[in-house]
Formats: C-alpha cells, sequence, structure tokens
C-alpha cells in the first residue's frame, strides 16, 4: 500500500477541493460535526501547552502539517508571537502565507531522507513543535520512524513535541491514507528518536473513529450507512442555513464566520495591546487602561477619536488608533452586509409575492376553465328548468362542496367543534366521490332496466286479444305481453336501491 500511494498527490487534490476542517477531518460527517470536533482538540491543545514550563511569548515553534492553519491560530492565541509551518501541499502553504504573513511556512514532507526544509530551519531551532492528527498519515514505516528523528534534530535540547496519534493496544490498522499504530511501536520510535514521554492525554471520548475497537460499529456497510445519513443531515442543513440568509442573516453561518469571528478577535487584539497600557489623567495621575477606553473611542467621530488617544496614550496613540480603525471598519462592514441581506430579502419575498399571486391566478383560472368544461359535459351538473327540487339540491351540495373545500384546518383560531365540524365536510364529500362512479353505474343499470319495462308495456299495448302473437315459453309454448310486462317490472323493482 505505502508503495503505490503517494501522500503528495492526495492531499493536494483533497485540499484543492475541500479546503477546510471538513477537508482535513472527517468528510462525511460534514461541517458542523468538524468544527465542534475542533473545538474539543483547541481545549485539550490549550490546556496541555499552558501546562508546559515555557514562555510562550518568547518561544519558537514549529507546526508540521499545518494545513488550513487550526493549530498555527491556537499558538497565537497562546501567545506565540511567530509560528513555522511545515505542509505537503502548495495548496495549505500558499493560503497560509496569506493568511499568517507574520509567519513562514515551507513546503515539505518531515518523513522523508532529505526534507526540503534543512537548508532553511537549522538544527535546535525550536522550543516546541506540534504534529496534530498528521504523524498517521504517514503510511510508510520506514518513513515513519525517520520523521521522529527529523522532529528531534529541529528540536532545542529539552524541547517539547506536542504529537497526536490513535496509539492502539492492537497491531496497526491502515486504509488509504493513514495508518493507526500500536501504543508500544509509537513509543519504541520516539525513544529511538532520542524522546521521552512526559504525558499521554486523550484527545476524545466518542468523536474519533472507534479504531480501537473490535466492535460491529467498525462494520464497513454500517459505517457507510451512516455516513450517508450523515451527509444527507448536512445537505439539509446547508439548505436551511442558506434560507437562514433571507430570513435573519445574523444567525446564518456565513455572518458568523465572515463578520463575528473576525470582529471577535479584533477587540480580544485590541484587549491585548491595552492592557499593557497606561492612562494619563487630567490631574497628572494614571491607571491602567481598560477595554472601555477602546469602546469610548470606537463610538466617537474619526478627529475626535485621534484627539483623545493622544491625550490618553501620547506616543502610542498610533497603535491604539490602528487597533480603533479595524474595529470600526469591522462593524461597518457587518452592518453593510446586514442591510444588504435585509435587502435581498425584502426583494425575494416581493419576488416570491408575486410569483404566488401569479399562480393563484393561474390556479383559479385553470380551475373556473376546466368546472366549466365539466359543467357543461355532465347534465346533472346544470340546472334544470321548471325543477325547483333538483335546483334546490344542486344548489346545496355546490355550497357544501365550497365550504369543505375553502377551510382551512391549520388556522389556529378554530375550536375543536369547528375544526371537527369540517372534518365532517371533508369526510362526507370524499366518501362521496369514492362512491360517485359505484353510484353511476348503478343507475345505468336501472335505466336499462326501465326501458326495457317500457318496451315490454309498449309491446303490451300494441298487441291485440287473443291474436296469439306472444313469444313462446320453454315449458307452456307461449308468454303472453302481459306476462312480461309484470317480469321486467319485477326484476326492475328486485334492482331498485333507494337512497
Amino acid at each position: 500500500m505505502s508503495e503505490r500511494f503517494d501522500a503528495r498527490d492526495y492531499w493536494e487534490s483533497r485540499l484543492r477541493q475541500q479546503y477546510s476542517l471538513t477537508g482535513v477531518g472527517y468528510r462525511r460527517l460534514g461541517q458542523r460535526f468538524n468544527e465542534w470536533m475542533y473545538r474539543v482538540r483547541a481545549r485539550v491543545f490549550a490546556r496541555v501547552v499552558a501546562s508546559l514550563p515555557v514562555n510562550w511569548p518568547q518561544a519558537r515553534v514549529l507546526d508540521i502539517g499545518a494545513g488550513t492553519g487550526f493549530y498555527v491560530e491556537q499558538w497565537h492565541a497562546l501567545g506565540v508571537p511567530a509560528v513555522t509551518g511545515l505542509d505537503i501541499t502548495q495548496v495549505a502553504v500558499d493560503s497560509l502565507t496569506r493568511r499568517f504573513p507574520q509567519d513562514q511556512f515551507i513546503r515539505s514532507d518531515i518523513g522523508q531522507e532529505a526534507p526540503a526544509h534543512l537548508p532553511l530551519l537549522p538544527a535546535d531551532s525550536f522550543d516546541a513543535v506540534s504534529a496534530m492528527d498528521v504523524l498517521f498519515h504517514i503510511v510508510d514505516d520506514e518513513q515513519y520512524a525517520r520523521a521522529f528523528v527529523n522532529i528531534a534534530a529541529l528540536l532545542k535540547p529539552g524541547g517539547w513535541l506536542l504529537w497526536s496519534d490513535n496509539f492502539l493496544r492492537h497491531g496497526t490498522e491502515r486504509v488509504e491514507h493513514q495508518a493507526s499504530r500500536s501504543l508500544d511501536e509509537s513509543e519504541r520510535l520516539v525513544g529511538a528518536a532520542g524522546f521521552e514521554v512526559v504525558k499521554r492525554v486523550p484527545m476524545f471520548v466518542l468523536m474519533n473513529y472507534p479504531a480501537d475497537t473490535r466492535s460491529k460499529l467498525t462494520d464497513p456497510e454500517l459505517v457507510t450507512k451512516l455516513s450517508q445519513r450523515a451527509e444527507a443531515a448536512e445537505a439539509r442543513l446547508k439548505e436551511l442555513d442558506s434560507e437562514m440568509r433571507f430570513i435573519d442573516y445574523s444567525k446564518s453561518s456565513e455572518f458568523k464566520e465572515k463578520h463575528e469571528v473576525p470582529y471577535e478577535r479584533a477587540w480580544k487584539a485590541a484587549g491585548k495591546v491595552i492592557s499593557e497600557l497606561t492612562v494619563a489623567n487630567s490631574d497628572g495621575t494614571t491607571r491602567p487602561a481598560a477595554l472601555q477606553d477602546m469602546v469610548e473611542l470606537a463610538n466617537l467621530p474619526l478627529a475626535k477619536a485621534h484627539e483623545l488617544a493622544v491625550e490618553k496614550f501620547g506616543d502610542l496613540a498610533s497603535t491604539v488608533m490602528a487597533h480603533r480603525e479595524k474595529i470600526v471598519d469591522l462593524a461597518q462592514q457587518r452592518e453593510e452586509d446586514l442591510a444588504n441581506a435585509r435587502k435581498q430579502a425584502g426583494e425575494r419575498n416581493e419576488r416570491q409575492q408575486q410569483t404566488d399571486h401569479q399562480l393563484r391566478q393561474e390556479t383559479a383560472e385553470l380551475f373556473q376553465r376546466i368546472n366549466g368544461e365539466q359543467i357543461q359535459k355532465q347534465d346533472f351538473l346544470r340546472p334544470r328548468e321548471g325543477d325547483t327540487e333538483f335546483n334546490a339540491r344542486l344548489e346545496k351540495a355546490r355550497t357544501f362542496v365550497e365550504q369543505a373545500f375553502s377551510a382551512n384546518l391549520r388556522n389556529p383560531n378554530l375550536s375543536k367543534e369547528d375544526r371537527a365540524q369540517i372534518i365532517q365536510r371533508m369526510v362526507t364529500v370524499r366518501n362521496r366521490a369514492i362512491g360517485f362512479s359505484a353510484m353511476r353505474l348503478d343507475n345505468k343499470r336501472l335505466k336499462a332496466e326501465l326501458t326495457a319495462a317500457k318496451q315490454a308495456l309498449a309491446e303490451y299495448h300494441g298487441d291485440e286479444p287473443g291474436k296469439g302473437q306472444g313469444k313462446k315459453d320453454a315449458g307452456t309454448g307461449y308468454v303472453e305481453p302481459r306476462s312480461r310486462l309484470e317480469q321486467a317490472v319485477r326484476a326492475a323493482a328486485d334492482r331498485t336501491t333507494y337512497r
């Protein structure tokens, strides 16, 4: 497998298709699952890093398999000023360079015998190296072992390696792009590279693939079914999120990613700067600056804000104003996008109303046309001149059906009795419609029998007594017209059902 698999091509293609947490995580489980999974990763990572005896604002850090920059961002949040990142793909290096211009990113494979980063990164360069969810993607065992040797060479004496893996209790589990090795094998390799295992902390309980189990949950067929359900749920979630953009843009995931997250970061960065400054009071004393000072500046017009910043922060006013400018720009962009979203939602609603109106009008016209054609086709749907009882029943039936069709069962103002009455009408119309064809057949048969009876009666009146013109019967020889009439009438009476 390791000879056929080209990790660089695989990840280059995968990240070009989907450069996101889903692209580097569980693709079949969707964006939401991966976002929550990486939140768990961030909490565990921050807790472990905070426990290490390192002055992180002064540390040099290397992140291997930088990918989408998730751990680069975590390092910055923990106070590391600049991070060096390695990744096997060019798409990641290019994207990360644009996103983190203060950092350095190099395309390199840590498992190679002479990796590309060697000329750029001298030995003993880093206080810490992170390789989170990366090394188990080295499916070649020799390259996997060599990765630890290369990492050890980059660390300063006493440096720290933060590394995540599956650490199985049994043998290696392999798929095309991943090899989960045993805990014993992994500890043997890091020991051979000169490392000492200091701490091992669980990352997940339920959110990781159950590689270290004999459970039926690892059955490929079951996993495929669950994945398909997750994909369907994710697709539905995207539809709902797209709809949310028109209902309330501020609650959509797009708004969160585009506005909320950058806005919160800007305030966090401003707060960090403010916390290091002091404010000159009017009486000549000083006090520690607070985030409220930045709030005050952000709410003032530019000229007054600059004047107040100089008064409070002196020579550092330009630094504070730079943060104020970023916050104000983000806030203005947010309000512009909200206003634009409201405008688009209004235009969409107007188009929808026009479409609905047109559809209702077309439906009404079509109903009128087809209903008129049916009335012309069926004589029992038209009033009859001079037949008062028939016309009254026809009008009563028409009113009854229109009431049944026009009622809205979902009307919350309906009482329980009103709703039951509407349902009674609907059920009556339904059952009458179901029985119409059968009743029509009965009517057709009765008409045929009545016609036969009338013909027999006509023959009876047309025959002269004693002429012997009756038809012969099998038993008696002849059946007189009167007898035939009586037989037809009895047959018709037997078939008649009164409603």
